[in-house]
C-alpha cells in the first residue's frame, strides 16, 4: 500500500507499505481522475433524463444529460479534493489571481477553497450563468480565473474566449462532455470513464 497526502496543492507520496521495494509510482493526474468519477458517482452528479424527456440547459440547448457540479463535495475531504484538484490543474493561474470569476455560486466553496490552498485572497465574482455573461470582460490590469461549473457543449468557455475576449489558459471547466474542441481546461472530462454520456 502506498499514502498519498495533499501538501501545499501537489500530492505527495509519504509512506510505502515496504522502503526496501521499488515505490509503486501512480501518476497524479491518473489518480485525480479516478477520485473525481469516484465523487460524480456517489453524489449523483450526472443525470440522465428518463426516456422520452431531455433537460432544457441555462444555455437554452436542450438535451439527455443534465450536470449539477455544486453535488460533487458532500462533506469536507471530498470539498478538499476538489478544491485540490482545481489547483493542481490551474494553480499556477490561481497563484496570481486577483479576481475568480464563477458561473454559478454554487462552485463557490470549491473555488474558496482552492484559493486558500493556493494561499491567495482573490476576488471572487459570480456572472449567474448566462443571465450576466454578455457583461462582463476580462480585466485590463488584473490577472484573472474563470471557472465554468459543467458544461454539455462549451458553450460558455467559447463565447467568452472568442466574443469577449478572456484567455482561453485562464478559463476551467470543471465537468465536461468532452475535451474535444473545447476552450481552456477540463478537470473531468466525462468521455474518459467508458461510459455513454454522449
Amino acid at each position: 500500500y502506498d499514502f498519498y497526502a495533499w501538501d501545499e496543492g501537489q500530492l505527495e507520496k509519504i509512506e510505502s507499505h515496504d522502503p526496501s521495494l521499488s515505490l509503486y509510482d501512480i501518476p497524479t493526474e491518473k489518480l485525480i481522475q479516478c477520485g473525481l468519477h469516484n465523487l460524480l458517482k456517489i453524489n449523483d452528479v450526472v443525470q440522465i433524463a428518463p426516456s422520452g424527456h431531455l433537460f432544457k440547459h441555462p444555455s437554452g440547448t436542450k438535451g439527455k444529460l443534465f450536470i449539477q457540479a455544486r453535488e460533487m463535495a458532500r462533506n469536507e475531504p471530498e470539498l478538499c479534493f476538489v478544491a485540490n484538484a482545481i489547483y493542481l490543474y490551474k494553480g499556477n493561474v490561481l497563484k496570481n489571481a486577483e479576481i475568480v470569476f464563477i458561473d454559478t455560486m454554487g462552485i463557490y466553496p470549491y473555488v474558496r477553497e482552492a484559493l486558500k490552498v493556493a494561499s491567495k485572497h482573490a476576488r471572487i465574482e459570480s456572472f449567474h450563468s448566462y443571465g450576466e455573461l454578455k457583461k462582463i470582460s476580462p480585466p485590463a490590469d488584473l490577472l484573472y480565473l474563470c471557472v465554468i461549473s459543467a458544461s454539455t457543449t462549451g458553450c460558455m468557455a467559447r463565447r467568452l474566449v472568442r466574443k469577449q475576449n478572456f484567455d482561453s489558459n485562464s478559463i476551467i471547466t470543471l465537468i465536461d462532455v468532452t475535451t474535444k474542441d473545447r476552450y481552456g481546461k477540463i478537470m473531468m472530462p466525462l468521455d474518459t470513464l467508458g461510459e455513454n454520456y454522449a
